[in-house]
């Protein structure tokens, strides 16, 4: 069996039970980049590796939609962050199951200036980390 990348669920109009199950896994494994920082760490534009815990102080940018809803703006390359931002922002990289974990409760807007972006809400996070 071929296995698909996160890219082509989330091309998808509409999955079936068994995309949405393959998406899942695929979304928890991948490497995903959010827009933020951590607290009292600088990391002068360079690449660092930190390990995070429970411990560490990160701070996520929200952004809003035309209704004004919040949401963390997700992204699945560097190319697709590059994209939606309009300066040099400081992003982390995490893996999918970690930032669900952390982000429990918020809604997630994966590749949100792109058109297979995907709205994943509370509820939808909550199943994806049974």
């Amino acid at each position: 069996m071929v296995t698909k990348s996160l890219t082509y669920y989330l091309k998808q109009a509409s999955l079936s039970q068994a995309e949405e199950k393959e998406f899942c896994r695929c979304l928890l494994a991948a490497d995903l980049y959010i827009l933020g920082e951590i607290a009292d760490v600088d990391v002068n534009n360079e690449e660092t590796q930190l390990q995070i815990d429970e411990n560490v102080d990160v701070q996520i940018t929200h952004w809003e939609d035309p209704s004004g809803k919040d949401f963390i703006p997700v992204f699945t390359t560097l190319e697709q962050l590059a994209e939606a931002v309009e300066e040099s922002e400081t992003y982390l990289c995490l893996n999918g199951s970690d930032l669900l974990a952390m982000t429990e409760g918020e809604t997630l807007f994966i590749n949100p200036d792109s058109d297979e972006g995907k709205v994943l809400s509370a509820e939808d996070i909550k199943r994806m980390l049974k």
